[in-house]
């Protein structure tokens, strides 16, 4: 039986700057080793940072006999909750540090979000967040933002906070894969060598160590002999020697996988 999958402990979240990550679609755990793990600094209560409904465009045809709707550039945004420091003058603390990163409007960066991996309570982590050190396969989400207000926020007997609103910067990726290095990897597919005329064969593919095969691009090398789906499925349509490729759009790499066709 599935499960819930628990946010509790996984999240996390990091700001880089503007020059802290060469190719913001593959991110290094270098990267984020070297960026500004603000998780702790953040407070539930009023984030509503991320993806949100993206824009729509309408432009039917004369012909059209309906509305016609397209999507539109994807929109991202909102802002984090956070605390302030106790002690401005703790360099140590986390609170100091977000503060001094995000409390001046216009500052440009990356924040990245890491909603994966469970609690594992493994030497990965350490002895107060088990399992939540980023690591390599990790999928995280990437958004290029410069921070555009600051607003106090007191509530009642609540910690003393402070909210940051964010501008998008043109630039998200959701579902990036933590890699170990700025080296492109190929995926690797698997599936069936052979298939029959007319009869469709799922290919998987894992990046990393992670299922991905809806995040690449699928192709067929001659169409008139089979077609894939985004999804790995692949329709046969003549006899023959049918090459599927799938590409890693992030970096460019691909991996080719030959089925024989009867």
């Amino acid at each position: 039986m599935d499960q819930r999958y628990p946010i509790s402990g996984s999240i996390r979240i990091w700001f880089l700057t503007s020059n802290g990550v060469a190719n913001p679609e593959a991110p290094t755990l270098a990267e984020l080793n070297a960026g500004l793990d603000i998780s702790d600094a953040i407070s539930w209560n009023d984030k509503d940072f991320g993806v949100q409904a993206s824009n729509t465009t309408n432009d039917p045809a004369i012909t059209a006999k309906g509305n016609v709707t397209d999507r539109g550039a994807a929109q991202y945004g909102g802002g984090l909750s956070l605390y302030y420091p106790f002690d401005r003058s703790d360099a140590t603390s986390i609170y100091v540090k977000a503060e001094n990163a995000l409390g001046s409007p216009g500052t440009g960066g990356y924040i990245v979000v890491r909603v994966d991996g469970l609690e594992l309570g493994t030497a990965a982590g350490n002895a107060s967040h088990p399992g939540t050190d980023p690591a390599v396969g990790d999928l995280v989400s990437v958004f290029r933002v410069e921070t555009a207000g600051y607003a106090q926020s007191i509530t009642g007997e609540e910690a003393f906070r402070y909210t940051v609103s964010f501008l998008s910067k043109g630039f998200v990726k959701t579902m990036a894969v933590v890699r170990a290095s700025a080296t492109a990897v190929p995926p690797i597919l698997t599936g069936p060598a052979t298939a029959t005329v007319g009869t469709p064969i799922p290919l998987k593919a894992t990046l990393i160590g992670r299922e991905y095969t809806r995040g690449l691009r699928w192709a067929t090398a001659n169409p008139a002999l089979g077609t894939v789906s985004r999804n790995g499925i692949v329709t046969p349509l003549a006899a023959g020697s049918l090459s599927v490729t799938a590409t890693d759009e992030a970096t460019g790499a691909v991996a080719t996988k030959v089925i024989t066709v009867s």
